[in-house]
């Protein structure tokens, strides 16, 4: 099956808790290892992207959120947009609180090159006011 065709048969967490966020606390360990069993190298592109992303706006929505306000977050985490090759895709995003301010806290999986599996974790803290990313935990 083609990359642009491989359903989401994992979908990503999304939840609204208003705690502030602790980089020391993984609430997304098991949602990041059931990605990482389950998409490969394959099976992600620009489209699949896509598709998680609006699962994700659409999970936002029903909580009650800007599900614009989410998309617009988890695209600031991709400088370079994303026509070319994704090397991380979104598992969990978590409405917070950072600083004192409002953020969407996202849990991507990482892969380190392109035929690698998306083993590894990278966490950002993004503003809902102007989208800039105000913590990031590097890749783990």
């Amino acid at each position: 099956m083609a990359a642009h065709e491989r359903a989401v048969t994992v979908e990503p967490v999304v939840l609204v808790s208003n705690k502030t966020a602790n980089p020391d606390a993984f609430p997304w360990t098991e949602i990041l290892e059931e990605f990482a069993r389950e998409y490969g190298p394959g099976d992600v592109d620009k489209e699949f992207l896509h598709r998680l992303v609006e699962i994700m706006a659409g999970k936002a929505e029903v909580l009650g959120e800007d599900p614009a306000i989410l998309t617009g977050c988890i695209g600031a985490c991709y400088p370079k947009g994303t026509s070319g090759t994704i090397d991380m895709i979104p598992c969990y995003a978590e409405l917070g609180r950072w600083d004192g301010e409002r953020v969407w806290i996202i849990a991507f999986n990482v892969r380190l090159g392109s035929n690698m599996q998306f083993q590894h974790e990278e966490v950002r803290y993004v503003s809902i006011t102007d989208k800039t990313i105000v913590y990031s935990n590097g890749c783990n």
